[in-house]
């Protein structure tokens, strides 16, 4: 099936609401894909399952607002720039910035790992591990797929960090900030 049937699946099983439409999940990377799953894989709970799909997204899984689950991509627009009037007890920021070049994924028949990166591969490398749903198709579909996946994750672009302040609920799970004036 697609990443929406797979999802909804685990949803109805685990009695947990899915907060996205076939479309949204379609729009996805590889959301419109017909995937496969093989008889013999590791995939043994529920959450399992969401976590593949998520993987399979290039996104992550969580409970939004709502109570319902929800993949989410990898955002790359500040929805806040955190300034000196903010009310901040410290910070702590690394003297790097987090990317991702390349990704590896497991090919499970053959028992070999294949390495996928993007232009000049000087960055983090991504390890899907065995991700069953990766698995099945001809090598045109498995790279497109795969590829898909790295193509999502590269557009991470953040420096770590660690910021203690007043919290405000109207941040979510992967919101990017930006610090300014003298903060960073």
């Amino acid at each position: 099936g697609k990443l929406y049937d797979f999802l909804s699946l685990a949803c109805t099983a685990c009695g947990v609401e899915l907060g996205m439409t076939g479309a949204e999940v379609d729009a996805l990377p590889n959301g419109m894909n017909l995937l496969s799953v093989y008889p013999e894989n590791d995939i043994e709970t529920y959450r399992d399952l969401v976590s593949w799909c998520a993987q399979t997204a290039g996104g992550y899984a969580t409970i939004d607002r709502d109570g319902k689950l929800v993949i989410k991509l990898y955002n790359v627009d500040p929805v806040d720039t955190i300034d000196n009037y903010n009310r901040l007890t410290g910070a702590k920021f690394s003297d790097f910035e987090t990317r991702y070049t390349g990704m590896s994924c497991v090919n499970i028949a053959e028992k070999t790992t294949t390495y996928y990166s993007v232009g000049y591969d000087d960055g983090l490398t991504y390890n899907l591990g065995s991700n069953p749903l990766l698995q099945f198709g001809t090598d045109d579909v498995i790279q497109a797929n795969r590829t898909a996946v790295l193509d999502a994750l590269a557009v991470i672009k953040y420096v770590p960090c660690e910021v203690t302040m007043i919290g405000t609920p109207a941040y979510d799970v992967g919101d990017i900030l930006v610090f300014s004036e003298g903060i960073a």
